[in-house]
């Protein structure tokens, strides 16, 4: 699996410093945004966005896109908001954030949407399995969001 850096002129991420990854068969997306002031007292680079369309294992993406974001901005703290409204039903809330390393942090005061992050001296992340995509440029034909 590969991120490739997308290039917009378009304002969809939001203010700030931003990272926007697409895979190379664009089923999946990854935004980062950096900003210096937020309201919401939060540090470090925010996941903006995150869709898998069926891309691969959406916990090994989020770990290659940690590993992207660290890069950029090192030993920033990397954080995400889950609304669990939106998981489907017999489901944990952040998932796969979780399986990817992520902790949960907190719940925000306005919208109640539960915080995680994830940190780079928690040690190094699992490796991707790069066998497993070996030939797929990137996507899987599965479907398998965890």
């Amino acid at each position: 699996m590969k991120f490739w850096p997308a290039s917009s002129d378009a304002l969809f991420v939001g203010p700030g410093e931003k990272l926007v990854l697409l895979t190379p068969c664009e089923r999946a997306l990854f935004c980062w945004r950096k900003e210096r002031y937020r309201l919401d007292g939060q540090e470090g680079v925010n996941c903006a966005i995150f869709r898998n369309e069926g891309a691969g294992r959406s916990s090994d993406l989020i770990r290659e896109a940690d590993q992207i974001a660290w890069n950029r901005w090192p030993g920033e703290r990397l954080y995400t908001y889950v609304d669990a409204s939106k998981v489907r039903r017999k489901r944990d809330p952040g998932r796969c954030f979780l399986r990817a390393g992520w902790r949960p942090c907190g719940v925000s005061k306005e919208r109640h949407l539960l915080i995680f992050e994830c940190r780079p001296e928690w040690g190094a992340q699992p490796e991707i399995d790069r066998q497993q995509s070996a030939g797929t440029e990137g996507c899987s034909k599965q479907n398998d969001p965890s």
